[in-house]
């Protein structure tokens, strides 16, 4: 009976996972990048940006380019600590290319101290799914 229990609420987990694994969109992955850096989460935040580099490139190159990104996302940060934290998050447009391969996406940020602000964040699909990209103009 416990067995049936514990698989029954392994199976929910699982379940639940890989379903918010595989749902994502343009959307949720820029709505989740501000999520994490306004806790703090900035590995998180940086899961979510296309960090493809060409093939060569150095490590010190890469470990550089993540140094920047970090600092931006620190910046970003105390912008939103600034304005007391964050309060929510709404998607007002997502439009995508014809091919649906990137899309870029309008939010609208509010804060705890009731203002506003307006961010625009391209994305691109990859294998491992709409991710944040730098490259072409991103945050």
């Amino acid at each position: 009976m416990k067995f049936r229990f514990f698989l029954m609420g392994f199976i929910a987990t699982l379940t639940i996972v890989l379903i918010g694994c595989s749902s994502s969109s343009p959307d949720s992955v820029a709505e989740g990048f501000f999520r994490h850096i306004a806790a703090g989460s900035f590995d998180k935040a940086l899961d979510l940006v296309d960090m493809t580099m060409p093939e060569g490139t150095k490590k010190s190159e890469v470990e550089y380019v993540q140094g920047k990104t970090r600092a931006s996302m620190t910046a970003m940060q105390e912008e939103i600590n600034e304005h007391k934290g964050l309060k929510s998050i709404k998607v007002e447009k997502t439009e995508y290319s014809e091919d649906k391969k990137s899309a870029q996406v309008s939010l609208l940020l509010t804060f705890k101290d009731d203002t506003t602000k307006n961010e625009s964040v391209k994305l691109t699909k990859t294998d491992k799914g709409w991710k944040i990209n730098l490259g072409k103009g991103g945050f």
